[in-house]
């Protein structure tokens, strides 16, 4: 909705600006900005969360956040193990023909998941209608453990989203900084530094409720909490027999 709106006004302010009347532009900037936003929901690629030995979470302070598992911190990276009693090819198979096909939207009646394999190698996404871009996705192997397949499976963060707001973060915090020394003592100087400060501060708050693999307070406190590694367990144990090994 909020990027449907945003290339709603977009498109309504150019078309205004070409000339269009008002309500003309309105209309056909409501009507592009949908198809605009559908399009991107229906054809966006899959992208592979972060991982634990990824260049961004070898970074000094990041290795102690990719194991805290809490609800304001989207870099965690939750990592489980589970043993299929089937073989690597059959899970490799099963595993493909039950994943929701391109452009993967949510209409399979039983589940929601959609992804691709490969080699026995896996990525996938919960997809639904009220799906957001930081949602955790999930990668993952297939290695035979003879007898069965152990299945490696990480959950977090897509790592574009999560470089994009580190890199975004790191830029407002700059940009205020310069603020406080170059404007030191100066009422202008001031205002840019605690207008930055806030933006940060609202954007990662953003991030780590959109993006977090464990449920908050707030989710926790009206439905039963579930995280999206729950979510992934209870597929794999339903279409692979697999059952936790362990859990990190």
């Amino acid at each position: 909705m909020s990027a449907w709106a945003i290339f709603a006004a977009i498109l309504s302010g150019v078309f205004i600006w070409s000339g269009q009347a008002v309500p003309a532009a309105v209309t056909s900037g409501i009507a592009l900005g949908l198809a605009v936003s559908v399009a991107a929901y229906l054809f966006t690629p899959i992208p592979r969360p972060i991982s634990r030995e990824g260049a961004l979470l070898r970074l000094p302070g990041f290795r102690t956040l990719a194991r805290l598992r809490h609800w304001a911190n989207p870099f965690y990276v939750e990592v489980v193990k589970l043993r299929s009693p089937y073989r690597p090819s059959y899970c490799e198979s099963e595993l493909a023909s039950e994943l929701l096909r391109f452009p993967w939207f949510p209409v399979a009646p039983v589940h929601n998941f959609a992804g691709w394999v490969d080699q026995r190698s896996f990525v996938m996404k919960r997809v639904t209608l009220w799906a957001n871009g930081m949602r955790p996705t999930a990668s993952g192997e297939l290695d035979d453990a003879g007898p069965g397949t152990l299945i490696t499976l990480r959950v977090a963060v897509p790592a574009p989203g999560a470089y994009f707001v580190v890199i975004f973060l790191f830029l407002l915090l700059l940009l205020g900084a310069i603020a406080i020394v170059g404007g030191w003592g100066t009422p202008g100087g001031k205002v840019a530094a605690l207008i930055a400060g806030l933006f940060a501060l609202f954007v990662f708050g953003f991030f780590a409720i959109a993006g977090s693999p464990v449920p908050g307070p707030l989710v926790s406190f009206f439905l039963t909490p579930q995280s999206e590694a729950d979510r992934y367990v209870a597929f794999f144990s339903e279409v692979l027999g697999a059952e936790v090994i362990s859990r990190d």
